[in-house]
């Protein structure tokens, strides 16, 4: 995008701004917006205007199974208000069941015969989302702690803690992309929403090895599984408090339990497959958050610029 320098007084310049930016921020004539020089670069920002209301409208009958998907897709996007068209009462199961799992800042506020209104009715703040941020990667480590305990001593309570655990993930994560979709571009903020998106796969992997309910593992695949989940767990340390010689160590070990893990699977019963399957596919999605973390956490090195 360009825009042509216009002579305001002999001693002041000025330039146009985008119509589309100007009505996302709901601006108008005689409004204050802030300049800020950042190493040759204007920032532009309007902090202190609130953008035109994102509203939606949604057929069940266009989505069909995909309904509950589409609406937590929009709700991720940051839309305040949803409109679901629908047909007969059971087609809006779904989405209450959502309203109850992950899009928690939605109500209904309004229904008729034919169609629902659903309204979010909470945002969370700056500094919430931080805290969240941080509670998502404790009940992370809570699932390795839990899935370490369950393989050592077969209590199957454990697995229904698990499960809880993949949940609260699923809901915290959730509030904290609509955080990053509703406010304005901040540095980090496409590299949190994406570190966001793959820790709620890898959490899936607990979720499969709780529904697993692995038994009578064989010694081998019992000591592989906790090497896996145990350096894991030395990524998601790091990822709080960095430690480059733990970061290192955690990716040394992940190539290691990479091979390990494929040579295994050629050789054990059937039985294990699948729980040596999870296993890898656990180890595989840290390397990504491991380098997504570089930039979410403060604490990392940074590059010279």
């Amino acid at each position: 995008m360009q825009r042509k320098i216009i002579q305001h007084s002999p001693t002041s310049l000025g330039m146009s701004l985008p119509s589309k930016w100007i009505h996302n921020w709901n601006l108008k004539k005689g409004d204050t917006i802030n300049i800020l020089e950042n190493k040759g670069v204007l920032e532009i920002t309007a902090d202190n205007f609130k953008p035109i209301e994102k509203k939606a409208t949604i057929d069940v009958q266009q989505y069909g199974r995909l309904i509950r998907r589409k609406f937590n897709n929009l709700s991720k996007q940051g839309y305040e208000e949803i409109t679901v068209n629908y047909r007969n009462e059971k087609e809006l199961e779904s989405i209450k069941g959502t309203l109850k799992t992950e899009a928690t800042m939605f109500e209904m506020v309004k229904k008729t015969e034919n169609h629902a209104v659903f309204r979010a009715i909470t945002e969370i703040s700056k500094e919430e989302f931080d805290n969240i941020f941080n509670r998502i990667l404790f009940i992370f480590k809570e699932e390795i702690q839990k899935s370490i305990e369950y393989l050592r001593t077969q209590e199957f309570a454990l697995l229904s803690d698990i499960l809880e655990l993949d949940a609260s993930i699923n809901r915290l994560a959730h509030l904290c992309q609509r955080s990053i979709n509703r406010r304005s571009f901040e540095e980090a903020s496409c590299m949190q929403y994406t570190f966001l998106w793959f820790i709620e796969k890898a959490s899936n992997n607990f979720k499969y090895f709780a529904n697993l309910k692995p038994k009578s593992v064989s010694k081998a695949t019992e000591s592989f599984s906790i090497a896996v989940l145990e350096n894991v767990m030395l990524l998601m340390d790091s990822c709080l408090k960095y430690d480059t010689h733990n970061t290192i160590r955690f990716y040394e070990s992940q190539k290691i339990l990479a091979k390990k893990g494929s040579r295994m699977i050629s050789q054990k019963n059937h039985s294990e497959h699948l729980l040596l399957h999870t296993m890898l596919s656990l180890n595989e999605a840290s390397v990504y958050l491991l380098s997504l973390s570089f930039d979410i956490n403060p604490r990392s090195p940074r590059a010279e610029e």
